[in-house]
């Protein structure tokens, strides 16, 4: 916010310079007032860019958090199924056996069912905020690009500045 403050500045005295009546001075300070707005508007560029890199840092982090928790995830489900399996195959003796009675073994299948369904959607709902978050991240990385090309146009320009200030000294 600074530097746009400090940009509409210079543009505002350099406005007024170009109404001055021609002469070597105010060109000279004309000039001078279009490198201290390109110099204004590269260095708001590279905060931009560094705010750029902040923020793809930062949705690196989440993307690898959500693929951690993806993981663990399906960890969970892969006990889960392995449980389940082993639920469904006992033989009816065996649920006789280890069960207390056979309504808590269907109880617990279907608390089985559910935690699976549960894991399931919890999954669905990581990888799709994970592709939304890489979207995210990739529209950032974009920006930071186009952020980039235009400092170096405007580090042109300031170079193209300096060499007319130059030949006029």
């Amino acid at each position: 916010e600074q530097c746009q403050d400090d940009i509409k500045e210079q543009t505002d005295l350099l406005m007024v310079k170009e109404r001055e009546t021609t002469n070597l001075e105010r060109d000279l300070s004309i000039l001078g007032h279009k490198i201290n707005k390109n110099k204004l508007e590269i260095k708001a560029r590279n905060i931009s860019i560094v705010n750029l890199d902040r923020d793809i840092d930062n949705k690196s982090q989440t993307i690898e958090e959500l693929s951690s928790r993806i993981d663990h995830l399906k960890d969970s489900t892969s006990e889960l199924i392995k449980k389940t399996n082993e639920i469904e195959a006992a033989s009816l003796v065996e649920v006789v056996l280890t069960s207390k009675n056979i309504s808590d073994f269907y109880q617990d299948l279907g608390a089985f069912d559910f935690l699976e369904a549960s894991i399931g959607d919890a999954i669905a709902s990581i990888r799709q905020t994970k592709s939304r978050e890489e979207q995210y991240k990739r529209d950032l990385k974009d920006k930071q690009e186009a952020e980039r090309f235009l400092k170096s146009l405007q580090e042109i320009e300031k170079r193209k500045q300096e060499v007319v200030e130059a030949e006029k000294n």
